[in-house]
């Protein structure tokens, strides 16, 4: 049944890349639109467009001696500061706060929250491997018929895989607290024939051949890079560029907005962006006073971007005439069609 998948797939990427509705031949072809103030209004803080700064440390690997051995802790960190810079964040050399891992190590075990030294970052990404295991299967030789009567040989085989489970943290800085916990995983297998003289020992006593430090070193760095890209999109969208709305156009029925983000901050043609609108919710009980944010709808990045700004489009005219001055817009990052062509295989 999964033969018919990939038509799917490929029919559906081509489609998606017939309809979209981003292009925008001239925005001086839509006429301005009147916008009321969102309640909140962005800061001038917010409003320039500072990138957001993280530092990705190496993932604690000191417990599992197979992580250990193949120094995976690095290989981890190594994939997110590679998934981060896709989302246009500043990478923060982890060298400059050494002080700051023992702090947030100390905030997990004892509650702590008063990180007092050199604010180099937004946030931290600490990571911890929890198990790292290896297996190896011995297949034996087989021979089969198929439907049309012709006959097929299968060699002996041994199959070697490493699976890997670690946790990613995120937290705020300076506060230390926490944002997000990902538990990613994964498997990686190597398969290898047994056919030929040389290799008669093994399939005589239906064992493999002792898998070297070099492979298998491979195998697990391997499996923890891929378990990191598994979890990409909740990793990402942790730190989804936003922006503001600043402007509106309109004409015959198609609304477009302007908004504070561009190239600088990584805003491609075509991403999906979520409007957010903020709140002052006053607290009855306590008389205190919090923002909440209410997701309105969703747009898309038009293929007019600047360095600093971006048109994006929006689908639903309704909606459209409730969006303010100042509201929120976050990019959403989502899988790609291949990547979720991956996950079904």
């Amino acid at each position: 049944m999964n033969k018919f998948i990939f038509p799917i797939l490929t029919s559906s990427i081509l489609l998606s890349g017939c309809i979209g509705g981003t292009n925008i031949k001239s925005v001086s072809d839509f006429q301005r639109e009147p916008l009321v103030k969102a309640s909140v209004m962005p800061t001038k803080a917010q409003l320039s467009g500072a990138k957001i700064r993280v530092i990705v440390f190496d993932a604690d690997d000191s417990n599992v001696g197979l992580a250990k051995s193949s120094k995976i802790g690095s290989a981890i960190s190594n994939k997110v500061e590679n998934l981060l810079s896709e989302t246009g964040v500043e990478i923060v050399d982890r060298k400059l706060a050494a002080k700051l891992q023992k702090e947030i190590q100390l905030a997990e075990l004892k509650g702590r929250r008063d990180y007092k030294g050199p604010e180099v970052a937004d946030f931290s990404i600490t990571g911890k491997v929890v198990t790292a295991n290896f297996t190896q299967t011995y297949s034996a030789a087989s021979n089969w018929v198929d439907d049309k009567g012709k006959s097929h040989y299968t060699p002996p085989s041994c199959k070697y895989s490493v699976s890997v489970e670690a946790t990613l943290k995120v937290h705020a800085l300076p506060s230390l607290q926490p944002v997000d916990t990902i538990t990613i995983t994964d498997t990686e297998s190597k398969s290898q024939d047994l056919d030929g003289h040389s290799y008669r020992h093994y399939y005589k006593s239906h064992t493999c051949p002792k898998y070297n430090k070099v492979q298998l070193d491979s195998l697990v760095i391997a499996a923890g890079s891929d378990a990191v890209y598994e979890s990409k999109v909740q990793l990402q969208n942790n730190f989804a560029a936003r922006g503001y709305i600043t402007e509106h156009r309109a004409k015959e029925g198609k609304h477009i907005f302007k908004i504070t983000m561009g190239k600088q901050a990584g805003v491609k043609e075509g991403q999906e962006v979520d409007i957010i609108q903020v709140f002052i919710n006053d607290n009855q009980l306590t008389g205190e006073a919090s923002m909440e944010e209410s997701k309105l709808m969703e747009g898309e990045v038009s293929n007019q971007i600047g360095n600093n700004y971006a048109w994006i489009t929006i689908s639903d005219e309704i909606l459209a005439k409730r969006v303010r001055l100042g509201d929120v817009v976050k990019v959403r990052f989502t899988d790609s069609m291949l990547d979720q062509f991956k996950k079904i295989l």
